[in-house]
């Protein structure tokens, strides 16, 4: 792997650490500065979702599953996943070209 295509992962991980801040932030401390990193460590797991998948479907349950089993949070309604994938169909788009 060449160090252009590292550098261009590295730059998708920090993409969707802010896509996971801004669009997701399920817990609400996107405007706290001290909480910028909070969802720094889901970032790799959703990025692998993403690109073994290439599914906003399964990106977006994947959001779900860490909001309900790491997050303790829960999700209510009839596929609450459908809510995701706006999230999910942005980090798709992120990974496309990779």
């Amino acid at each position: 792997m060449s160090s252009d295509h590292i550098d261009r992962i590295a730059e998708v991980h920090r993409q969707i650490e802010s896509v996971l801040l801004r669009d997701w932030d399920p817990i609400g401390v996107a405007e706290v500065p001290q909480a910028q990193d909070e969802y720094r460590s889901y970032v790799r797991e959703v990025y692998d979702v993403a690109v073994q998948t290439c599914s906003a479907e399964a990106v977006a349950k994947h959001l779900v599953r860490i909001e309900r089993k790491t997050m303790s949070l829960c999700v209510w309604g009839f596929r609450p996943w459908k809510k995701r994938l706006p999230v999910a169909q942005k980090i798709i788009n992120l990974t496309a070209n990779l």
